[in-house]
């Protein structure tokens, strides 16, 4: 037979011989676990209870946290937390006896430097308007993950300034050498341009994580940002995402159509068109991109446009293609060019 306790908790099962000495169960409990645990008054704001790791994690015996009474959040918390506690509050006293609320903070550790506490509460007591009074509640130490993050930023935010500054070295190097050789002047030009575009998507990845899809029409706008006055452009993108490994190839397919429309296709003149369309369906990202040309491009030859392997532009794509293990699918109709991109919608490749 055993006895069923349901302060706060629905269907926790105590077994008898735990049951009769129930009050001991919980004072060891809380003497032997790791994180704090408490009760708070939401009413009073203040601590009523804690065990010993309060004192382990931030330094106060609980004489002294009873000392500070309604005071302690505002006297021990970060101030840009305390801020959001407010809405945390709000939060807490409307909880009913089956849910529980996360709460991420700061406190001031009595040695003076911040401890990071991931709390999860739960309702303990209702004052007589049916909203919660009082919290039970388990807190974290999650310093050593914080501050490991923190530094993942920093080294990130270093890389992404060092390799940014690479791509201007390297930019300014060709253009340079492009000046001094103008024999070869449009190659150097052709170079510079790819490398903005790496560029581009480059800043673009950086800001999110390495686990973070890329928004679809944030990366074309972006890339296509030199091109969008010349011609009328369209890009329906919504709600679609690109794989963070697939940003840079995708951009140097971009700027390889870009660049063609400009010379052979729709971009050459104010009168054309360039559609490009975004659709996930499934495990497959597809983009179709449509060039209305004005004047026709009757007399465009099929690798102008990227429809052969002479040209070196033809090349970069096909191993952008290969490298985001996609297909690419290319068509020229006396009135404008169609090109359609398939890739997998997922980062694990």
């Amino acid at each position: 037979m055993t006895n069923q306790l349901t302060a706060g908790m629905d269907d926790i099962i105590i077994p008898p011989e735990i049951a009769a000495n129930a009050e001991h169960f919980f004072e060891k409990i809380a003497a032997v676990a790791p994180s704090i645990l408490y009760v708070f008054d939401l009413e009073k704001m203040e601590n009523i209870w804690a065990n010993r790791s309060l004192f382990d994690h931030l330094g106060y015996t609980d004489h002294e946290v009873q000392a500070m009474g309604s005071s302690i959040l505002q006297a021990l918390m970060h101030p840009e937390d305390f801020a959001r506690y407010p809405t945390h509050f709000t939060h807490l006293i409307s909880l009913d006896s089956s849910q529980t609320s996360k709460f991420e903070y700061r406190m001031r550790h009595k040695a003076g430097h911040w401890v990071w506490l991931h709390s999860h509460e739960a309702p303990y007591a209702w004052s007589d308007d049916g909203n919660v009074s009082q919290i039970i509640g388990s807190a974290h130490d999650i310093s050593d993950i914080k501050n490991a993050a923190a530094e993942v930023e920093l080294i990130s935010s270093e890389l992404k300034h060092r390799v940014s500054n690479i791509f201007a070295v390297v930019s300014a190097l060709v253009s340079m050498t492009g000046r001094r050789n103008p024999d070869a002047g449009h190659v150097f030009e052709g170079l510079t341009a790819r490398l903005g575009a790496l560029a581009t998507a480059h800043q673009l990845a950086f800001q999110m994580s390495k686990d973070t899809d890329v928004d679809a029409r944030t990366l074309l706008e972006q890339t296509l940002a030199p091109y969008l006055q010349l011609s009328t452009v369209s890009i329906a993108a919504d709600g679609v995402s690109v794989p963070a490994g697939a940003v840079s190839p995708i951009a140097l397919i971009v700027h390889e159509l870009a660049t063609n429309a400009v010379k052979y296709g729709a971009l050459r003149s104010a009168e054309g068109r360039l559609d490009i369309a975004l659709n996930q369906t499934g495990d497959e990202v597809v983009m179709r991109w449509r060039e209305t040309c004005v004047p026709p491009i009757e007399t465009a030859k099929p690798t102008e446009v990227g429809d052969g392997a002479e040209g070196f532009g033809s090349r970069m794509i096909d191993l952008s293609v290969r490298q985001i293990h996609g297909s690419l699918l290319r068509e020229l109709g006396p009135d404008g060019i169609s090109v359609t991109l398939t890739l997998p919608a997922s980062s694990e490749r």
